[in-house]
């Protein structure tokens, strides 16, 4: 996240940095859903043209509505 004019993320060629304490703050105050974790496998349905990412949550930090469910084993989300 950047408030650099003319950044565009999406360009492969835009500039990376870690974001500063206040741009982590704003994006977890605004978003849907903040994990810890990592993405497992993407799997790309071309008929719907969708992917779906399959993560492994480790730590849900917060979420507005019910996207993540505790794991029955209760080995995370």
């Amino acid at each position: 996240m950047s408030k650099q004019k003319g950044l565009d993320l999406h360009v492969p060629s835009a500039s990376c940095r870690p974001c500063s304490d206040t741009e982590v703050f704003l994006v977890i105050c605004t978003s849907d859903f903040v994990i810890h974790g990592s993405i497992q496998d993407v799997t790309h349905v071309p008929e719907q043209q969708e992917s779906i990412i399959h993560l492994r949550v480790s730590k849900l930090h917060w979420q507005k509505s019910r996207v993540f469910w505790p794991a029955p084993e209760g080995s995370g989300h």
